[in-house]
Formats: structure tokens, C-alpha cells, sequence
């Protein structure tokens, strides 16, 4: 795993506690796992881990945090290269399968934790990260939309539509339950995505 420098791993002792920490979360889960252990594996010091963290909860919301923000830096950044209608979907598509496969661990803390039990820093962080997402979307898509290569459709659903396949085979994929990877089905997804929101569908 490789924590995104963007957040809370600009410090070296803060990223060796994440990395630790998914480790342990990932193998025992969140609530079996003890500050102890964390310690035993990062090689902090209790102190340490409150003073960076506060408490688990501190670093399950950074990891909640650093994972999304780091899923979306990467779609951002092929966004940017990117041209075209259909184009732009496989690559949002294509983006979130490839951090996936290469985060398993991390995939699998993200989709196994609620967002209740957060601090209102963590879920304003969140909250924030979910509306860039959406806004990034939705300011590529709309010059198609506008050109009548995209469906006409209220500019929050594209995301949930483009990927809700995608994430529905990813979890089952990281608990064993499917034996096909998430990404040799990458066309399969992009070419599903592309028939919801592509060409002239719209909504009444």
C-alpha cells in the first residue's frame, strides 16, 4: 500500500501508522484491532499515534480520507489526458479498477466502513471529497451532454451510474466470492456504462 502524500502522510511516522494500521485492520478488522497492535507494527509509540491520530477512530477516518482522495487524484489526472464522450467513461471506469487491483487492502477497509462513527472533521473531509468527485464529472461530461453524446441526466447520478457495477463485482471480487479479477472485466464494465449514459438517452 502506498499512502497518498496529499493528506495526512506528509510525515513519515504518520504514513508508517496508516500503513500499519490498514495491515492489522485488513487481517484482524477494525474493532479487534488494539492501539497495541498498531504500535507493535508501525514501531510507534503510543504517544505518538495520539498525537498524530487522536484515537482509532482518528486513523480510520484518515484512511477513509487519504483512500478516496487518492482514487480520486488518479481519475482527476486521467481525466485531464482524456478526450471524448465514450472515452471519458472507460477512463473513469478503467481509473477506479486499476486503484482497486492495485489497493486491495485498502479497497477492502474502504467498503467494509461506515462513516457514522467519524469525527465531523473526517466526514466534512468526505463530504468535500464526494462533491469534487461529482463536480469533476460533471464539468467533463458537460460539453458532451451539450453536444448530445451523453445523456442528459442530473449531474449527480453519472458517478453511481458509471461505476455502481464496477464497485457492486469489486466487493464481491476482494471477498473471494467471484474468481474472475475485477480487471479482466474492464471492457465489460466501460461498455456498460457507456450504453446508461451515453449517446441520446435523456430523462423527462
Amino acid at each position: 500500500m502506498t499512502i497518498s502524500s496529499t493528506s495526512f502522510s506528509s510525515k513519515r511516522r504518520p504514513r508508517s501508522i496508516l500503513a500499519a494500521a490498514l495491515a492489522c485492520f485488513d487481517q484482524t478488522g477494525v474493532d479487534e484491532t488494539t492501539i497495541a497492535e498498531i504500535c507493535r507494527k508501525s514501531g510507534a509509540s503510543t504517544g505518538s499515534i495520539y498525537h498524530f491520530f487522536d484515537s482509532k477512530q482518528g486513523i480510520v477516518g484518515a484512511l477513509l480520507v487519504d483512500g478516496l482522495r487518492d482514487n480520486y487524484e488518479q481519475t482527476r489526472q486521467r481525466l485531464n489526458k482524456a478526450s471524448g464522450a465514450q472515452n471519458g467513461v472507460r477512463t473513469i471506469v478503467e481509473s477506479l479498477i486499476d486503484w482497486i487491483t492495485r489497493n486491495r487492502a485498502w479497497a477492502r477497509f474502504i467498503y467494509a466502513t461506515g462513516t457514522g462513527s467519524l469525527t465531523a472533521k473526517h466526514r466534512e473531509a468526505l463530504r468535500q471529497l464526494n462533491d469534487a468527485y461529482f463536480e469533476m464529472v460533471k464539468a467533463y461530461f458537460q460539453p458532451h451532454v451539450d453536444a448530445g453524446e451523453i445523456a442528459a441526466l442530473p449531474a449527480d447520478c453519472y458517478a453511481p451510474l458509471i461505476l455502481g457495477p464496477v464497485h457492486e463485482y469489486a466487493r464481491r471480487w476482494l471477498r473471494g466470492g467471484v474468481k474472475t479479477s475485477l480487471g479482466q472485466r474492464k471492457n465489460v464494465f466501460s461498455d456498460a456504462a457507456w450504453r446508461v449514459v451515453g449517446r441520446s438517452q435523456t430523462v423527462g
